[in-house]
């Protein structure tokens, strides 16, 4: 039998969420655990859109730029993708729309990953402005914003048609690639899904790339646990879900990794992280408290998808 979280631990860990999250994550939080609804994680998320339709003010904590920038839209995406939401009338969605469809930060086929402005502001060194060498940034974020420009932009519209090349171009220099870093590699397989979403396997050499990224997910997963508290890459990367099709031949590693999560919590019953700045101290301590917020919320949400929490709603 594996090890479980009790229902005194997971109060333990809503508790702290309670006190500590940021209202965007604390929605989030409502909405997985405890019945909140949609709107309200997109009425939270709409304070860190922009005029401009973009995102910014350290949604992806690490960058504290208020500006708009593709990273930190691509943020965005990532979370209406969490929760499911596909609304494509909801001004937070056509917001969006409006800012990738604006070519800000757009060039040579490709979504800038770091914006001159992030150098002005607190941030990790890992988004200082010209820190995008090409095996970080080719699909870091345009994969993502291509994908959901392929779920909710008109498809009958000039723009869309481009869309789809710029997205058979990305998955043909993911066919033809060195393989990628676990990050860019989420990319690709979030346009993957969006693929898949909207209808276009067949248009998109989707097939041959899914298997690819099969590959190469499993090539990158770390098997050992005692290289799991760094920069590693741990079978949850790419297992989200119980469904998930990289599940297969993972299965046992993934069980350690729940044991492993179980096992690893700090004296307030929620996670460290593993990396740090190395600069603006005052700033760090806050984006920290964010990060721990997000990393409690999706490790429970990874635990309870795979019946390792005693709670239930």
């Amino acid at each position: 039998s594996h090890m479980e979280m009790s229902a005194i631990e997971f109060e333990r860990i809503q508790g702290w969420i309670h006190r500590n999250a940021r209202p965007l994550d604390f929605a989030r939080w409502r909405f997985h655990f405890e019945e909140g609804s949609r709107e309200d994680v997109l009425k939270t998320l709409a304070a860190f859109q922009n005029l401009d339709g973009g995102f910014g003010h350290a949604l992806e904590p690490d960058s504290w730029n208020p500006a708009s920038s593709p990273l930190q839209t691509s943020t965005a995406v990532a979370l209406l993708d969490e929760i499911g939401f596909d609304d494509a009338e909801h001004p937070v969605v056509q917001g969006m729309l409006k800012y990738l469809h604006s070519g800000c930060d757009f060039t040579d086929g490709r979504w800038r990953l770091t914006i001159p402005s992030n150098d002005l502001f607190a941030h990790a060194p890992w988004w200082s402005c010209g820190s995008d060498a090409p095996d970080r940034s080719d699909f870091n974020p345009t994969a993502i914003l291509v994908g959901f420009l392929l779920r909710f932009d008109d498809c009958t519209s000039d723009a869309y048609a481009k869309t789809v090349d710029l997205a058979r171009v990305l998955l043909d220099a993911f066919l033809d690639g060195e393989p990628l870093d676990f990050h860019p590699l989420a990319c690709v397989i979030s346009l993957l899904d969006a693929v898949a979403e909207a209808g276009l396997q067949d248009v998109l050499p989707h097939a041959k790339a899914a298997a690819t990224a099969r590959r190469r997910a499993d090539a990158l997963i770390v098997r050992d646990p005692t290289k799991w508290t760094g920069y590693a890459c741990r079978p949850s990367w790419f297992v989200r879900a119980s469904d998930s099709p990289f599940l297969q031949g993972n299965e046992a590693v993934l069980e350690r990794e729940l044991d492993f999560l179980l096992e690893t919590r700090n004296a307030q019953g929620v996670w460290d992280i593993s990396w740090t700045w190395g600069a603006y101290p005052r700033e760090f301590a806050i984006s920290e408290k964010w990060w721990k917020a997000d990393v409690a919320l999706r490790n429970l949400h990874l635990l309870r998808e795979f019946d390792r929490l005693v709670y239930r709603p």
